[in-house]
Order: C-alpha cells, then sequence, then structure tokens
C-alpha cells in the first residue's frame, strides 16, 4: 500500500532480469583469425583506426616506427657533442664538496684551513716500521733515519721546483721542503735528536725517554710516526703531485747510506708508509676510476646474459645495453658540462653551481659518477625491461614486432612516465639542498630517468625495432619463437608480419564490458577463468 501511495515519478523501473547463459544471443562478431588486422587497415586519411583510439604514446610510437631512418640518426647525432666532454671527465676530492655550501660550519672549517693550514686539520704522517723494536732507542738508527728524512725533503724540493718551472707556476719554482717539516723521535725542529734520546735512555732519565719515544711510537716499539707538514693543500692538484714526489723519495730512502763509497755500512731504516685523509682519499678515487672500465664491463655483459636468458633472445639484450649507453654518454656528458665546465654557473642556481675551485679545478667529486652509475644502471633497465615484457606479451599473442610495441607503449607508455615523475621527484629533493655531492648525484639521477622515461622506451627502442624489422624473420627477438597457438590463423587474411588478432573497436564493443577475446579466437570468456 505504501508503493500505491507514492508518485508515479518516484517509482523505480523494473530492474530486468538477466537471461540464462543459453539464451543470450551469440555477439554478431566474426572470428579474429578471418578478420584483417585493425591497425593495419588505414581510414581515408591513411591512419589506423585503432592507433588513434590506442591514446597518444601509440599515436608516437607508430610514427617514430615509420620515420625511423630520421628519429634514429638524429639521436645518434644528438649524443655525439657529449662524447668529448665525457672524455675530459675529471674528479676532484677533499671535504668541501661534502659541507653545505654557505652555512656557518662550513665557512668556520674554511677560516681555521687559510689561518693553521690544511695540514693542521688533516696531517700527513709517515709511519716507519723499523728492523728491530730496540732501533727507537739506538743512536745510530736514530741518526740514519733523521738524515734520510733530511734527504726526502731536498728531493721533494727539487722535484716541486722543476713541476713549477714547467707549467710556470712561481710559487712552485721557489718551492721548498725543510727538514724542520718533520717532527718526530729522531727529528725535532730540522735537528737530529739521536744523541737526545740516547741520554735520555740512560737509567738517570729512562722514565724521560720511554715518556719521548712513547709519544711517537706504538707500546711494542715497533712502528714509529712522523708528522709532515706543508703549505700546500694535499687535496689539490698541486698537493697530489707533492704527495707522489714525497712517497717516491721515502721509498728510496728506507736504506740510508751514510757514505756512497762504502755502501756496505748502510744502516736499515724499515719500511715506510704515508698515510693521512689526502693520501687515502688519493688512492681511493684512483683504485675506484682506474676499475671503473672493468666495472662497466662487466655490467653490461652481467645485463645481456640475464636478458638473454630472460627473453630468450639475442638481440633483445643487445639493443637493451645500447640504449643504455646512450642514456649514461648524454647523461654523464651534460653533468661534465654542468659541473666541471660551468655551462648553467651564469644563472646563479646553487644546485648547478661548479664545484668548489680553489686550489683544485672544477670536477665532479669523486664518489659522485660513480654512485650514480649504479642506480642509472638498475633504473634504465627497470624501465626498458617492464616496457620489453609487454612487448613480448603482445608478440607471443601473435601481433607483429611493429604492433607489438605500439600495443605496450598504449599500455605501459603513461605508467612508466608517472613512476619516471615520482623517481624524478624523490631525486630532485638531492636539488634542493646546498651540499655538492648530493646536488651532483641528485642531477644525475634525474637527467637519466627522465631520458629512459620519455626517450629511450618512447623513442629509441621503437626505432630501433623499426628498423631490425626490416630483417626477415622478426629479428628483434631472433632466435625465440612463438608459442604453440590453439588456434589456426587463416593464411587468406594474414598481411606479412603486419596481421595482427586485436579485436576491432566494433568487435570489442558489441562483446560488452564483461567479456573478453582469449586473443585467437572469437569465443568471449569472462574475468574469472582469464589466466
Amino acid at each position: 500500500p505504501m508503493l500505491d501511495a507514492q508518485p508515479a515519478a518516484m517509482r523505480r523501473a523494473p530492474v530486468p532480469v538477466a537471461a540464462e547463459p543459453d539464451a543470450l544471443e551469440e555477439p554478431a562478431v566474426q572470428p579474429l583469425h578471418a578478420a584483417p588486422s585493425p591497425l593495419a587497415e588505414p581510414t581515408a586519411n591513411g591512419t589506423p583506426p585503432d592507433v588513434l583510439a590506442l591514446g597518444f604514446w601509440a599515436r608516437l610510437g607508430r610514427l617514430v616506427q615509420r620515420a625511423w631512418w630520421l628519429f634514429l640518426p638524429l639521436l645518434v647525432a644528438a649524443a655525439a657533442p657529449f662524447v668529448m666532454p665525457l672524455l675530459r671527465l675529471g674528479y676532484i676530492e677533499g671535504v668541501l664538496s661534502l659541507l653545505p655550501r654557505g652555512d656557518m660550519l662550513t665557512d668556520s672549517f674554511i677560516e681555521l684551513q687559510a689561518t693553521f693550514g690544511v695540514t693542521t686539520v688533516f696531517p700527513n704522517t709517515v709511519v716507519i716500521l723499523p728492523p728491530a723494536p730496540l732501533d727507537l732507542s739506538q743512536r745510530a738508527w736514530l741518526n740514519a733515519s733523521c738524515h734520510a728524512l733530511r734527504e726526502v725533503g731536498r728531493n721533494v724540493t727539487e722535484v716541486m721546483r722543476a713541476h713549477g718551472r714547467a707549467t710556470g707556476d712561481a710559487v712552485l719554482a721557489n718551492y721548498t721542503m725543510d727538514a724542520s717539516d718533520f717532527s718526530g723521535v729522531m727529528i725535532q725542529g730540522g735537528l737530529c735528536t739521536g744523541l737526545l734520546v740516547e741520554l735520555l735512555e740512560s737509567p738517570l732519565a729512562k722514565e724521560w725517554g720511554d715518556m719521548l719515544i712513547g709519544a711517537f711510537a706504538n707500546a711494542e716499539r715497533t712502528a714509529t710516526k712522523v708528522k709532515v707538514t706543508t703549505t700546500l693543500d694535499p687535496f689539490s692538484t698541486v698537493g697530489q703531485k707533492w704527495i707522489d714526489a714525497l712517497r717516491v723519495a721515502l721509498d728510496a730512502s728506507q736504506r740510508w747510506v751514510p757514505d756512497p763509497s762504502f755502501p756496505h755500512e748502510a744502516v736499515v731504516v724499515g719500511e715506510i708508509h704515508l698515510t693521512g685523509m689526502a693520501e687515502e682519499q688519493m688512492d681511493g678515487a684512483a683504485a675506484t676510476f682506474a676499475s671503473l672500465p672493468r666495472v662497466i664491463g662487466a655490467t653490461l655483459v652481467i645485463v645481456m646474459c640475464v636478458l638473454g636468458l630472460a627473453f630468450r633472445s639475442l638481440l633483445v639484450p643487445v639493443r637493451a645495453v645500447l640504449c643504455l649507453v646512450w642514456m649514461l654518454i648524454v647523461t654523464f656528458g651534460v653533468a661534465v658540462l654542468v659541473y666541471q665546465t660551468g655551462v648553467l654557473e651564469a644563472w646563479g642556481l646553487r644546485p648547478f653551481s661548479v664545484s668548489p675551485a680553489p686550489p683544485a679545478p672544477h670536477a665532479l667529486f669523486w664518489m659522485s659518477p660513480c654512485i650514480a652509475f649504479s642506480i642509472l644502471v638498475g633504473l634504465g633497465l627497470d624501465y626498458d625491461i617492464f616496457f620489453m615484457e609487454a612487448v613480448v606479451e603482445h608478440y607471443d599473442h601473435g601481433f607483429s614486432p611493429r604492433d607489438a610495441v605500439v600495443l605496450a607503449l598504449r599500455h605501459t607508455g603513461t605508467t612508466i612516465c608517472v613512476a619516471g615523475v615520482i623517481m624524478f621527484l624523490a631525486f630532485g629533493a638531492l636539488l634542493l639542498g646546498s651540499t655538492p655531492i648530493l646536488n651532483q648525484i641528485g642531477f644525475l639521477l634525474c637527467l637519466g630517468v627522465l631520458i629512459d622515461c620519455f626517450v629511450t622506451t618512447k623513442v629509441i627502442i621503437p626505432c630501433a625495432m623499426a628498423m631490425l624489422d626490416l630483417i626477415p624473420g622478426d629479428a628483434n627477438f631472433w632466435p625465440r619463437e612463438r608459442p604453440v597457438s590453439g588456434h589456426a590463423i587463416d593464411p587468406s587474411n594474414v598481411n606479412s608480419r603486419r596481421t595482427t588478432l586485436m579485436p576491432s573497436v566494433a568487435q570489442r564493443h558489441s562483446i560488452g564490458p564483461a567479456n573478453h577475446f582469449d586473443g585467437a579466437g572469437s569465443t568471449p570468456y569472462t574475468d574469472a577463468n582469464r589466466t
């Protein structure tokens, strides 16, 4: 009665009851194996109708495939200007790149170095291992090691003055490393202390002698240290030259010959090593960059092996590595132009400022390219594999390589771009700070991600696959073979490699949103039994 009392306008129309499955009318759809490719049938203006319906990335993919002969040379030419800057890739060391620019602590640190010298903050230390522990208190060994250090100073002076004359540096041309630059148990103020230590080691003053030796030696007296001071910045290019000269001179002084006429009377000083923050960074950076070509080569070989096994193809990993190398060349080439050449210095933007110059040249901090390389390889392959997995899936379902790329762009283009933008925003936070090393790493990662998402997967891969598609036999996936399908394809409707099994727009609408094609026939199936 309440329903009868409601106005007719408010009454809800009865919901029709769905018919039984056997009562459903068979959709007026021709079998897919009897239908020509919708991607291969142009409209009156020459554009495939379903390409327009697939979206922007699919249209872009079809465009670059048709004009691959134009886009591919342009992309190669675009990377050429970055090859020369990349060959000039340099690096710097030190701690200024690890400190925020303009910070009060950084300014105080710089003032401390300028006032007292860099070696006051980061001292250089010579470690001597004498032949026997008792040698530290023997006058003969103390005098021999003292004279050896004096000779080291003279040798370093000659090397640095020669370097100054060769480079036209007036400061280095007059550089002198004096004996007073060494401070140890055997030398103080440029004077040898062998006699003094011998007197202090006497029974009457042994306590004072042990205190003096203990200040420069370990408890077992198996090693002693000598502090080395210099007016040069050991983190600079000149400072590294000084370290090399000092090491060469120290190696030659492990045996001291008082009189060259009697070499058999030489005194063995022992093993001599040079250590310090500057030396550690110098050795670490040199060893890292010396092994970097081997690391890059091994990484690319491993990548090719993994991709070859994953896609069961030889050309897919080769193409992926070439695209990856193209991205790395452009990314690191631009980074060299920004942080080493200073092409963006005029903008006055702190994240794109060159490295702290004096006394070292502008360059990337030595850790920045090493850290960014591994991350960029991982991200680049991640987007490449995600895209190629969709391409291979469509290829295995009977699509031609060209159509498989178009459909893969439809399904993954926006997803890859959104993922790239998210990573760009995450890495972009490193550009908001004022620490040079973080700015450099953030710039490398942001640029590499954008190139991968918007250039490599959208332009380079479709161009490369379109070029390889000219080779008979689906060379893009060779020697991979399509899986055997349970549905036969009518050869009379196969249009070379451009035939596809994709249903047309009209066919998809006639099926309805609840049913889907299985990719090879006209029998619809529901999401419940989809695999």
